[in-house]
């Protein structure tokens, strides 16, 4: 008997001696480490080993006892990453999804943490690898219930450095990593704007370019910490993690402490504001095309009124004490009449559309308070005709007129263009009105009116443009 019992208490002690070398005890997962010491847990294989398995068309399961550790590059503490965590270690990144909000309590940039991949599953997510449990029939969020099962921290204040990369160098095996461009700027369209949408909760993709031209998309959510802070002028060093949106690369930043912006940019852009009249911005213009120099700011007035179409789409107008000017933007940002505006027109070229002058190609600036609110500057016909170049794109009125010598018509009718007289100047100022205009199928006055209205030009057309009914009085 006693024989029996010292064989089955050396089986005993070989099998927990073979248990203890060759497997991980799922305990090892479920009960994190409390002190700053890496778990007791052996690893066999690298984050390279796992991306490898990785198939492009469907979900792969791991099948084999792989373990792996790796150091958290990018947590959700910002709201830039939601339910994603990246890791990497010396050969490679991952995404590991996880469904539980502020993860980052517990798996936090800068910890080691070990991996057990078995079981879980694989999948280039628009091009990106990412790791996580099967559901309907695609990688999903380790349910939190479940993520001791797969993953546990260890050791923390570790670091990782950053790769050095060029914008237009990235490859595959970047993926999921740290990486690091120096020397860029964002985009000049992009200086002044926010990060993101947060007021709407809306992914924004910006840009950052280098000194040769080179560009990324630096992509932030809305419910990022930073999104609503605004992007710098000037140029730095940019830390991020690299993923694809399929074919489509992009960055990531953790927070705003990864741009350091304190260099001073390579693509001639002033990063020192300048304020300007709109009048002295008018006076820069020569024939063809200028470029206004970088740094130039307005601050102005909106005095167009986009609701009702009565200029092309994107076309605002802005004034302030001085003069008015068209502003065309590349994504309207339909500023409601009497919107103030700090504008960033550095950069940007001031041309001639058809004989109007126009700056092309704005992004949205900043909305201010606190300028003298735009009143119409009260002239006639034959000064308007006469000194046109100074009141152009500027609010003006003109008092008792007839529109079409009185005769009954509509805004729209002759193509737009009615006649507009005094009685007794001589004018070649015509009233326009695009077809598209919410008004242009209403009738004209018959008796003498007032006309408050911006005036434009089309070659050699001078028109006076109203912007909604209420500027016939």
């Amino acid at each position: 008997m006693i024989k029996a019992i010292k064989t089955f208490t050396a089986f005993a002690l070989l099998a927990v001696m073979v248990s203890t070398v060759s497997c991980v005890k799922k305990d090892d997962f479920d009960n994190a480490p409390t002190t700053n010491v890496d778990p007791d847990i052996v690893t066999n294989t690298t984050v390279a080993n796992v991306v490898a398995l990785t198939n492009p068309s469907a979900p792969q399961m791991i099948t084999n006892d792989m373990v792996f550790s790796a150091i958290v590059v990018a947590d959700d503490k910002s709201g830039n990453y939601y339910k994603e965590m990246i890791v990497q270690d010396s050969t490679a990144g991952i995404s590991i999804l996880l469904d539980q909000p502020s993860y980052f309590t517990s798996f936090f940039i800068g910890r080691r943490v070990f991996v057990k991949a078995k079981g879980l599953y694989i999948q280039s997510v628009s091009g990106t690898p990412k790791i996580g449990v099967l559901n309907n029939g695609s990688v999903s969020a380790i349910p939190a219930t479940l993520i001791g099962n797969y993953v546990v921290g260890g050791k923390w204040g570790l670091s990782v450095i950053p790769a050095k990369r060029n914008l237009n160098t990235l490859t595959d095996a970047d993926l999921n990593t740290l990486v690091q461009f120096d020397s860029v700027g964002f985009s000049p369209a992009d200086v002044g704007l926010t990060y993101a949408d947060a007021a709407n909760k809306l992914t924004v993709n910006r840009t950052v370019k280098d000194c040769n031209n080179n560009s990324l998309i630096v992509r932030t959510s809305g419910y990022a910490n930073f999104a609503s802070s605004v992007i710098p002028c000037k140029g730095g060093n940019l830390t991020a993690i690299y993923q694809k949106y399929n074919t489509t690369a992009q960055v990531f930043i953790r927070d705003e402490n990864d741009f350091t912006a304190n260099q001073e940019r390579c693509d001639g852009m002033v990063c020192t504001i300048t304020y300007l009249s709109i009048d002295s911005l008018r006076n820069m213009f020569a024939a063809g095309t200028t470029t206004i120099p970088g740094g130039i700011h307005i601050k102005a007035t909106v005095t167009s009124d986009y609701t009702t179409n009565a200029l092309a789409t994107g076309n605002i107008i802005f004034q302030d004490a001085t003069a008015g000017i068209c502003i065309r933007f590349t994504s309207t940002p339909n500023y409601t009449l009497g919107t103030q505006v700090d504008l960033n027109v550095g950069g940007l070229s001031l041309s001639e559309y058809n004989g109007w002058l126009q700056i092309n190609n704005a992004a949205a600036g900043t909305i201010i308070s606190g300028l003298p609110s735009i009143t119409p500057t009260e002239i006639t016909l034959a000064d308007a005709t006469a000194n046109f170049e100074k009141y152009e794109s500027m609010l003006i009125k003109v008092v008792n007129v007839t529109i079409n010598n009185g005769t009954a018509t509509t805004y729209g009718a002759s193509s737009g263009k009615l006649t507009i007289s005094d009685g007794t100047t001589p004018n070649s100022i015509v009233l326009y009105t695009r077809s598209a205009a919410t008004f242009a199928s209403s009738s004209t006055p018959t008796t003498p009116v007032s006309i408050t209205g911006i005036l434009t030009q089309f070659n050699s057309d001078k028109q006076l443009q109203i912007r909604n009914l209420s500027d016939v009085q």
